[in-house]
């Protein structure tokens, strides 16, 4: 499978905003997705629906009256996270701003005719989200079980930091990470190097590592 194929058209080219619309766009494609809150200090997560509105922004509602809006009033960070059925997966990390903007409104309700039924005789009970600002990736388990990564930021927030870092002042070439990786990541070489690209992050080279070239963030 080509690189195109493996992450929706995405390379390791791809820029940050390529990036980002791809991962919007799948998670209003899944739409029915888990969304983790915060309560005194524990995640607490359900399905959410995601619309994607014509701004480029992800949206969704609760009541008032829920426990999750009580929990977003207190701390507005989230997680969402979803998969289709041929492994393709997204995680965004946001901080989300409740809109009054009555066009976001009324565009929200023309894409969720169901929820627009179900608070017909209450609609002062909805509220509206805006996930503002964060960080995510988009992932694929795909042929051979091999896997591809990419990240992204957005409004003023980067990507999620690589979680292992390989110091080439100190890689002796000896190969022992090329052979322990189970994502096929390492790039051998008179130095080698991770291509962060299909790296699991699952640690392997970490811990083999004879002469401690790998770091862990």
């Amino acid at each position: 499978m080509s690189e195109k194929e493996i992450l929706m058209g995405l390379t390791r080219e791809s820029t940050n905003e390529e990036i980002k619309k791809t991962a919007f766009d799948l998670t209003w494609s899944i739409r029915f997705i888990s969304m983790a809150t915060v309560k005194n200090g524990m995640p607490e997560a359900r399905i959410f629906d995601m619309t994607l509105l014509d701004d480029g922004s992800l949206y969704f509602i609760t009541a008032s009256g829920k426990p999750t809006f009580d929990q977003l009033q207190a701390n507005p960070n989230i997680v969402i996270t979803g998969v289709t059925k041929d492994w393709q997966a997204v995680r965004i990390n946001a901080i989300v701003v409740e809109t009054d903007d009555p066009v976001i409104k009324e565009k929200f309700l023309e894409k969720n005719q169901g929820t627009k039924s179900l608070y017909s005789n209450s609609p002062d009970a909805l509220r509206y989200f805006r996930l503002d600002r964060g960080h995510g990736e988009i992932t694929h388990l795909y042929a051979d079980d091999m896997h591809a990564r990419l990240k992204f930021g957005w409004n003023g927030m980067e990507p999620r930091p690589d979680v292992y870092h390989l110091d080439q002042e100190l890689c002796t070439a000896c190969g022992t990470c090329y052979d322990v990786c189970v994502g096929k990541a390492i790039r051998p070489g008179d130095k080698y190097s991770i291509d962060y690209f299909n790296c699991l992050e699952c640690g392997s080279c970490y811990r083999h590592c004879p002469v401690g070239a790998i770091s862990k963030n």
